[in-house]
């Protein structure tokens, strides 16, 4: 069987549009309230890590695993909820919700 070369960075892009995706993002608007807009980025930001730790693996499965899968899990439910910062008050995504609605 031939090796699989796999790009890291292209596989992240990937399983993060698959992830928020799954995770309803594509339907996250100025009437979704911030808890549930919060809830769905780190819940994404979990299953990427998750799997991007699964999957980037390499080596014997041991306890190690459980460690690297949390780590993942911290490091991009950190990034997710960066994102969730458009979403806020005076983020830019909020701004543009509001200037549609008429508030801004």
């Amino acid at each position: 069987m031939k090796a699989i070369d796999l790009d890291k960075e292209q596989l992240v892009k990937d399983l993060v549009d698959f992830f928020c995706r799954r995770c309803g993002l594509g339907d996250v608007n100025e009437n979704t309230p911030m808890h549930e807009i919060r809830a769905r980025l780190e819940k994404a930001g979990e299953m990427v890590g998750r799997t991007v730790a699964v999957v980037t693996h390499e080596g014997p499965i041991g306890a190690d695993i459980a460690l690297k899968i949390r780590h993942e899990e911290r490091v991009y439910k950190e990034r997710c909820s960066g994102a969730a910062r458009v979403c806020g008050p005076q983020g830019a995504l909020r701004r543009i919700w509001d200037e549609r609605a008429g508030r801004g």
